[in-house]
């Protein structure tokens, strides 16, 4: 012959299809035979979670290395400079976002029972008796029995915050006419004091107090060592992790053996059912 191949599998398992016979003249990148797959298809979704298992991790450790803001807000405070050691959970700014101040008041709980979220709300300011619009947020759905064995429910009112409104402000509200069991203070609509998430020097901050900030946005970058090798080894998981998968995802085209020439079948040692390791001859072409 011009040409010989002795066609060999290059994994092990049963043989699930052979599509020749002695005789037969087949075409190069003809499938001769296909091989049960499972036990590679298994360690590959394996090596899939894995691979997503190591990039969020890596994700996380590169993360560490900055202060991002956790809600939109303005930077009320920042408690480092540039230069500063921090260690890790260390504070190193708040974040306020005063845009709506809350009220939570006490309410007659018969009355609190029929209140709606969305449903407006008269509030008074204590000392100036200004009068602002609110909405009611939240309403408890269990009573609390208060001072004078009145059953109380905690209503929630956010009010629209021109710039005047400050957590030292008191107020008492009322809706449908129903006003409110004494008054109560101001809050932030969302405060987070930020922490360093890892131990390290601060080598870059990229907003100043009174800035108004998006949620996520970058605060403050840190550089370290112990940073540097942590990305480091993070970085040599990951990119094991991707080898790993690449080589199991080359691996399961081994299953589908195709002819590597155009000739004829002259041999034929394998036939379906049959369990073949590695190495075995499955057919002659000439």
């Amino acid at each position: 012959p011009a040409n010989t191949y002795n066609v060999k599998s290059l994994v092990a398992g049963k043989v699930l299809t052979s599509t020749i016979e002695e005789g037969d003249i087949v075409e190069e990148g003809t499938v001769l035979y296909t091989v049960d797959a499972s036990d590679a298809t298994t360690k590959a979704e394996q090596a899939s979670i894995t691979l997503q298992q190591a990039q969020r991790s890596y994700d996380k450790t590169v993360d560490r290395q900055y202060v991002r803001a956790e809600v939109a807000g303005v930077v009320a405070t920042l408690k480092v400079a540039k230069g500063d050691e921090v260690t890790s959970g260390q504070e190193v700014a708040v974040i306020r976002d005063s845009s709506k101040m809350v009220l939570q008041l006490e309410f007659p709980a018969a009355d609190a029972a029929t209140f709606s979220v969305g449903q407006s709300a008269e509030v008074t300011l204590d000392g100036t008796f200004e009068m602002l619009t609110g909405t009611v947020t939240a309403v408890t759905g269990t009573d609390a029995l208060s001072t004078g064995n009145l059953l109380t429910r905690t209503v929630t009112i956010a009010v629209q915050n021109a710039g005047g409104l400050t957590t030292a402000q008191a107020a008492t509200a009322s809706i449908n006419g129903v006003s409110s069991i004494g008054s109560a203070t101001f809050g932030y609509q969302a405060e987070r004091t930020l922490t360093a998430q890892a131990a390290g020097t601060v080598t870059s901050i990229h907003v100043q107090e009174g800035q108004t900030v998006a949620e996520n946005d970058i605060l403050i970058e840190l550089s370290g060592d112990d940073l540097t090798e942590s990305i480091q080894s993070a970085s040599e998981t990951l990119r094991s992790a991707e080898i790993s998968l690449q080589n199991l995802q080359d691996t399961m085209a081994n299953y589908t053996v195709t002819s590597p020439i155009s000739g004829t079948i002259i041999e034929k040692d394998a036939k379906v059912g049959d369990a073949v390791k590695s190495g075995d001859t499955l057919c002659v072409i000439y």
